[in-house]
């Protein structure tokens, strides 16, 4: 066997002890070659100094640190030189206290190199002991400047981002995947009204757990990556309060592209949304305003073009805008607008005017406002009217003065009426008289025709008196003293055969009669002096004659017209007005006494009716006289009895009247139809001879006397003759008659003045 072979035990385990021990000093060279390297890569090496005598050693990587030559000697007092004022108080402190109580340290401070470099080092020191006292720190130093560079600017970034979140100027808030709140502007804390509270950290949930469904829905989507917005949300709290929000939401990501949390933007629009609810509803009620009421609002640009028109009561807004004033009114109207609206333009005047404007169909009174519309530089840019239709209220002040007139005109015929009224007494006592002495000598003197003739025009005369009083007290008289059934087509043929032979052939009398009319309620002299009244101005106002056109036809609500219609010069407006008005007149003195169209108004409002009047100058004047109509299925009554019918049994009668001249003339007519008759002057007289046991028949009392008048004395005679029969002897019927007569059954009247006839056609229906 070779000795290649044979290797002995002692030979093998030399060889493989020196094997090792060459592998173990090539790693402790590549260790040592490596760690140096190490330590530059980590910008990290070791130190030590003995605590007795400050002297030290470091590696290579921590004088590199310190910008130093390797070679420099190091000691304890030389590296803490390198710090800065405010870090080395700190590893000074740190140092003492691992001398004195062993404790390491391990602190992040700040340096300046030995070439003025700033750097930021990580420093570790561990007491070593020995024999119970610490006799020297040991430990590493890394260089972290660029780790703390960035940590400062991450710092520095988020202390910018939280000012931007906390200075916002709308509310946001960073939430996690939980919804816990990273951060939040100071704008969300004061929108929300959380004051002060931390919240950080906080579930959103917990803070607001009145939150909708739908945002939580929202945040949800939100999460999964999706952004979402709202212009416009309502948000209710949990005490009432609502508040109206616009936000987005926007996912955030993590250095690993997912999503971390969510990012909510929010804006409080409760007093935008609130003010907008409020100019809603002020246009609704403007709206509802302009709609129900007499307004029309409108715009017109620089050329006075319609922009904008609202509710316009003259025209449609559809047929208004893009349109001129030209294109809506009558050329002088459009111009008139036209120069109104220039002057608002040109001078930027505020002008108010109220005219006619003529729509189709219709005219209209309006109330016009018109305005300067002005820019935000104040610049006139066009025309704001305002329009009011005051045609309503034109028309109805017009009715209230019409009214007003018919009032006061009412009024001076009623004072006219009441003066009358006055004197009518005394003048109807007058007329009495005559009448009497009249009508009985013709009724006694059959025989002497030229005194017949005589009689008959002194009582013609007297009863022209008596129509004239009665007509006066027509304006006092407010209904008819005896009205009856009157065919107004026979009335008005008797009057025109009287013109017909009085016009002497200057004027043409024409009738134009309805027949079948209703017959009409009334007092057949009154009307007839009302129509001769109406005949005689018109034969006055043709001198050079005319026609004269006499008609009667059916009126609206079933009244009969009769209207007077001549060709005369007619009436100008101004006169036209004042017609009915009582000693009005246009005539000549000693032409006219200005009462003649009065009384016919008297007439007309006692019988109901009313008179109109329509004139123009030049063509003529027609006056229509209108009367309710009246339908009786009886045949009418005259009320005047046959002549053997008013014959009568003698009477004994009292007769009682304050005129000396009733008292001289009636008892003679009285006598002469065969009655016994006792004249008294007065009710107290008349009371004391019944008192005395005088036992009349018949009182024909006077009404209006002195002192006791007859409706007192009648009360009084009542007391002693209850069933005594009484003729009240009036000159004209008022309420006061009427209410005798309806109150006492025993009781008929008989007008002043009265002839023979009236007086025993009376006595015969009472006899």
């Amino acid at each position: 066997m070779s000795r290649r072979g044979g290797q002995g035990p002692g030979d093998g385990s030399t060889g493989e002890a020196r094997s090792l021990e060459q592998r173990g000093r090539r790693f402790q060279d590549a260790i040592t070659n490596f760690l140096p390297r190490i330590g530059r890569m980590a910008k990290v090496g070791g130190w030590s100094f003995d605590v007795d005598t400050g002297e030290g050693w470091w590696t290579e990587e921590v004088a590199r640190i310190h910008d130093l030559d390797p070679s420099t000697p190091a000691s304890s007092e030389l590296g803490l030189s390198f710090y800065t004022a405010e870090s080395r108080p700190l590893i000074e402190r740190a140092i003492q206290e691992a001398i004195e109580k062993g404790r390491p340290y391990d602190l992040e401070l700040e340096l300046v190199s030995a070439k003025g470099v700033r750097k930021w080092v990580w420093t570790q020191g561990q007491p070593v002991v020995m024999e119970g006292r610490v006799v020297r720190i040991q430990g590493t130093f890394q260089d972290i400047t660029d780790r703390k560079r960035s940590e400062l600017a991450l710092r520095e970034s988020q202390e910018r981002l939280q000012m931007l979140i906390d200075h916002a100027p709308a509310a946001l808030a960073m939430f996690d995947r939980e919804m816990r709140y990273l951060a939040v502007s100071r704008r969300w804390l004061s929108d929300f009204h959380l004051g002060e509270q931390a919240i950080l950290g906080r579930s959103h949930y917990e803070i607001f757990p009145e939150i909708p469904e739908a945002w939580r829905e929202a945040h949800r989507r939100g999460l999964a990556g999706e952004v979402l917005h709202s212009e416009e949300d309502r948000f209710v709290r949990q005490d009432g309060t609502v508040y109206w929000r616009r936000w987005e939401l926007r996912p955030w990501h993590a250095a690993d592209g997912t999503v971390g949390g969510i990012v909510i933007f929010s804006e409080d629009i409760t007093g935008r949304v609130e003010a907008s609810q409020a100019l809603r509803e002020s246009e609704q009620r403007f709206r509802l305003a302009l709609r129900n009421a007499p307004v029309s609002v409108a715009v017109q640009d620089r050329d006075l073009c319609y922009v904008w028109a609202y509710n316009q009561r003259t025209a449609r807004a559809e047929d208004v805008v893009g349109r001129r004033d030209a294109d809506l009114f009558s050329p002088d109207q459009a111009a008139r607008l036209d120069a109104l609206k220039r002057q608002v333009l040109d001078e930027g005047a505020e002008i108010h005017q109220q005219m006619w404007l003529d729509r189709p169909g219709r005219r209209l009174f309006l109330d016009l406002y018109c305005e300067p519309m002005r820019d935000a530089e104040g610049r006139i840019t066009g025309v704001g009217t305002a329009t009011v239709d005051l045609t309503p209220i034109h028309k109805a002040e017009e009715e209230r003065r019409r009214l007003e007139a018919e009032v006061a005109h009412g009024q001076k015929l009623e004072s006219l009426g009441a003066l009358a009224g006055g004197v009518s007494h005394d003048m109807n006592n007058v007329l009495a008289a005559i009448m009497a002495v009249a009508s009985l000598l013709k009724e006694k003197r059959q025989d002497d025709p030229d005194l017949v003739k005589a009689m008959d025009t002194l009582l013609h005369a007297a009863g022209r008196g008596r129509d004239l009083v009665k007509g006066l007290t027509d304006f006092a008289r407010r209904d008819l003293p005896e009205p009856q059934p009157l065919d107004l087509n026979e009335l008005v043929r008797k009057e025109a055969a009287l013109l017909q032979r009085t016009t002497l052939q200057k004027v043409e009398v024409e009738l134009a009669l309805t027949e079948g009319l209703p017959l009409v309620m009334g007092d057949p002299s009154a009307i007839s002096n009302a129509l001769m009244n109406l005949c005689v101005n018109s034969l006055d106002a043709m001198p050079e004659g005319g026609r004269l056109r006499l008609a009667t036809r059916s009126g609206a609500g079933g009244r009969v017209e009769l209207a007077v219609e001549d060709s005369g010069h007619g009436m100008p407006p101004e006169v036209l007005a004042r017609a009915l008005e009582p000693f009005f007149t246009t005539k000549p003195p000693g032409r006219g006494t200005g009462l003649g169209l009065a009384l016919v108004y008297g007439v007309m409002k006692a019988h109901g009716g009313r008179v109109d009047l329509h004139s123009t100058p030049g063509q003529g004047t027609e006056i229509t006289l209108a009367f309710p109509g009246y339908r009786a299925d009886l045949p009418f009554d005259t009320g005047i009895p046959p002549e053997e019918e008013v014959r009568a049994r003698r009477l004994r009668i009292l007769l009682v009247d304050d005129d000396e001249l009733v008292r001289g003339t009636v008892p003679v007519m009285l006598e002469a139809l065969g009655h016994e008759v006792l004249a008294t002057a007065g009710g107290p007289q008349a009371l004391e001879r019944l008192a005395a046991g005088h036992a009349p028949d018949l009182v024909i009392l006077d009404l209006s006397m002195p002192g006791m008048d007859g409706e007192v004395t009648l009360k009084r005679l009542r007391i002693l003759r209850p069933d005594l029969p009484v003729l009240l002897a009036t000159g004209y019927r008022d309420e006061r008659g009427d209410r005798i007569l309806e109150r006492d059954p025993g009781v008929a009247l008989i007008l002043k003045p009265f002839t023979l006839l009236d007086l025993k056609v009376k006595l015969g229906q009472i006899g």
